[in-house]
């Protein structure tokens, strides 16, 4: 092995660090571009069940990020809140994120309009004044 002064090996370190703290960027961009989570695991050795975290992390930030102002029905009425819960939906759908109805009730009876999984999460989705958002629920 080749000997290296302590200011090389400090500046390689810190060459590491750095592709290390951007791993969830590059794993999240390769899979968005196509590239396969068998494929990811291949090339750069990183844990199946790892990247998975990721993903399901970045899919978090999504659906926390979701907040949908109502806008009142033509008629005048009042929004339900299946409506509500539903463009929801509709919205986290646009994100590209597969959205299941798992309950039309919620942890809190007054401003929940529905309990959805997203990608193996649950969150409740909250109906407070006009702006419908996800809160998450532990498993």
């Amino acid at each position: 092995m080749q000997t290296i002064t302590r200011d090389e090996a400090a500046a390689l370190l810190k060459d590491w660090a750095s592709t290390v703290a951007r791993r969830d960027i590059l794993v999240r961009a390769a899979y968005g571009a196509g590239v396969g989570k068998s494929r990811i695991h291949a090339i750069t050795g990183i844990a199946r069940t790892t990247i998975d975290r990721i993903l399901v992390k970045e899919q978090a930030a999504i659906v926390l990020d979701i907040v949908v102002t109502l806008h009142p029905a033509d008629d005048g009425e009042e929004i339900s809140a299946r409506d509500a819960l539903q463009q929801w939906i509709d919205y986290a759908e646009m994100e590209d994120l597969t959205v299941e109805i798992v309950s039309y009730d919620g942890p809190d009876p007054d401003n929940d309009v529905g309990i959805v999984e997203v990608g193996g999460a649950r969150y409740a989705i909250r109906l407070c004044e006009d702006e419908v958002s996800a809160v998450p629920i532990e498993q």
